[in-house]
């Protein structure tokens, strides 16, 4: 048995393998991607797992590097399962003959409860888009930051969200302010278009670029404010559309 698997962890992994499940693979990398793939192979003596060479939900996922952490959700007789690891590298591999480009990862000390959506950050329908608007309050002010034509009155900033979990979300626009995680922002957004109006305040953690068209991508996590009324209620609004759009991915 393989450190850190039960036996029934052990078993359901190579038997898992041996079917070529399909699978979702989550990288939060500089570039948040999700990628479709399925299982190949299970290696034994530690050496890890074999995957389908990944292909990107969308235009702006990256190919997955060597050392690269990921997250891969898979459904098994109608449970979800979550196993994090890391790309080891390309390999060669045959399957009925047929040669495919694949990637072995590393060996999961573990396999997890794939139903925890805020570990797990979903891609937006960029066709339909959920526009944002936010308020920036520079290194968490008591005032938002002003427009420069109207001094008496908050700068207000759009942009398009690209993806969201139960811990933040990424915007992009062609113009993003600048930012350092001092400041906060106050957001607003309807997740459906019939749907009510959320609003969170959110620190920025990273910014990047869209692939291939260079848009700016400013991500951002929430401020937890457990006791601030209505975050609570804010957070299970997401989680829930989250589930819906897993769903949608994994099985559309």
């Amino acid at each position: 048995m393989e450190p850190g698997l039960s036996d029934a962890e052990h078993e359901l992994l190579r038997t898992i393998c041996a079917a070529n499940e399909k699978i979702t693979v989550f990288s939060d990398s500089d570039h948040p991607s999700i990628y479709r793939s399925r299982f190949l192979a299970f290696l034994d003596g530690r050496q890890g797992l074999i995957i389908d060479e990944p292909s990107a939900e969308s235009g702006s996922g990256m190919p997955l590097a060597k050392n690269e952490a990921v997250r891969i959700f898979f459904e098994w007789h109608r449970q979800r399962f979550m196993i994090d690891t890391t790309v080891l590298g390309h390999v060669p591999f045959t399957l009925s003959g047929r040669p495919l480009h694949a990637l072995q990862v590393a060996m999961p000390d573990s396999l997890r409860d794939g139903e925890r959506r805020e570990y797990f950050r979903v891609e937006l329908p960029q066709r339909e888009g959920i526009y944002v608007t936010f308020h920036l309050y520079p290194d968490d002010s008591a005032r938002p930051l002003a427009d420069p034509a109207l001094p008496d009155r908050p700068q207000e900033f759009h942009a398009i969200m690209i993806d969201i979990s139960g811990g933040g979300f990424s915007l992009h626009a062609d113009c993003l302010p600048q930012m350092n995680r001092r400041d906060v922002v106050a957001a607003r957004f309807r997740l459906r278009p019939d749907g009510e109006e959320l609003q969170v305040r959110a620190r920025p953690v990273g910014k990047k670029k869209l692939l291939p068209s260079g848009v700016p991508v400013q991500g951002f996590c929430y401020i937890r404010e457990e006791k601030r009324q209505g975050f609570n209620q804010f957070l299970q609004r997401v989680l829930r559309y989250v589930i819906d759009r897993q769903r949608e991915i994994l099985f559309k």
